[in-house]
């Protein structure tokens, strides 16, 4: 299975709520690695010999970017295995923060005793 393929079959099983995903892309030659790598220097990757380590956020067209990359890296004939390390979820909006919160009349009376 191609890179972009994998990257988009580990994509459609993130949680909705996700904002960060970490992914491993594992490449056999640390030279092929070193050129991925260097494909996805906006996602700042961090690569150990094969390992090429980069993050993909939700926000700012970024996954669409990374999507374009993914297929890029398969242009290059570059072939590896990629794995999902983990996500992150998306922070409250701040509406959802207030709709906790009681209104100040209630959270004073219920400070002072009244």
């Amino acid at each position: 299975m191609s890179v972009a393929e994998q990257y988009r079959e580990l994509e459609s099983r993130l949680p909705a709520d996700w904002a960060d995903a970490r992914f491993v892309l594992s490449v056999d030659d640390a030279t092929r690695a070193e050129r991925a790598a260097s494909m996805l220097t906006a996602f700042q990757p961090g690569r150990v010999g094969g390992q090429v380590r980069f993050s993909v956020s939700r926000r700012g067209g970024r996954l669409e970017q990374a999507r374009r990359m993914m297929d890029r890296i398969d242009r290059e004939g570059i072939k590896g295995d990629l794995e999902l390390v983990t996500t992150s979820e998306a922070p409250l909006e701040p509406a959802e923060f207030r709709a906790e919160w009681a209104p100040a009349a209630e959270q004073w009376d219920g400070a002072v005793g009244a």
